[in-house]
């Protein structure tokens, strides 16, 4: 084997940086959400994810806004939304993540529901999301904000007689049986 010398080794460091740097801002929820949303005073252009161009709702048409955002990255996920809405009147949702964040908006009720068993919090959070969405109306635009976890985190069998005690004991079967979490999912 021939020794590596000390430039090859910089360029090998400095490639692997820039790939590791890349895949960090490709990730970043702000870049994401610049990939496929963009807010121009009251139109909301959806970038499409074959190419196709943009997709534009006018968001002023709507009288009502309500956002659900689940997941671990869910307080992430809302504050880059509402910075990039800007300040919009009849906007309301649900945040339900693991971790409160430290500044909340007013206008969203927070859970912190748990990962990777559900709790109390992770029940009650889903369904005042159920309750909010029961209130929708055609004038209503609802933004969906899913993250990782978002399946404990917010969790509501759909057979009432099925307690918190139960999914917690489901979910930890399943989180024991060995399957890829794709399978798990």
């Amino acid at each position: 084997m021939t020794p590596v010398g000390d430039s090859a080794l910089e360029t090998l460091h400095s490639t692997a940086t820039e790939i590791f740097t890349g895949a960090l801002d490709a990730c970043n929820i702000g870049s994401a959400f610049d990939r496929r949303l963009r807010f121009e005073n009251h139109m909301l252009h959806r970038l499409l994810p074959d190419g196709s161009g943009p997709e534009s709702i006018e968001v002023s048409s709507y009288n009502r806004i309500l956002v659900i955002a689940i997941g671990k990255a869910a307080g992430p996920m809302l504050d880059t939304l509402l910075t990039r809405m800007g300040r919009r009147p009849n906007l309301q949702g649900i945040c339900c993540s693991n971790q409160l964040p430290k500044s909340r908006d007013s206008r969203f009720r927070y859970f912190e529901g748990s990962h990777p068993l559900p709790n109390a919090e992770s029940f009650e959070g889903a369904r005042a999301a159920l309750a909010m969405l029961k209130k929708a109306r055609e004038d209503t635009l609802i933004f969906f904000l899913i993250s990782g976890g978002g399946s404990a985190i917010f969790d509501l069998p759909l057979d009432p007689r099925i307690t918190l005690e139960d999914a917690m004991a489901f979910h930890q079967l399943l989180l024991a049986s060995g399957a890829p979490i794709a399978e798990v999912n």
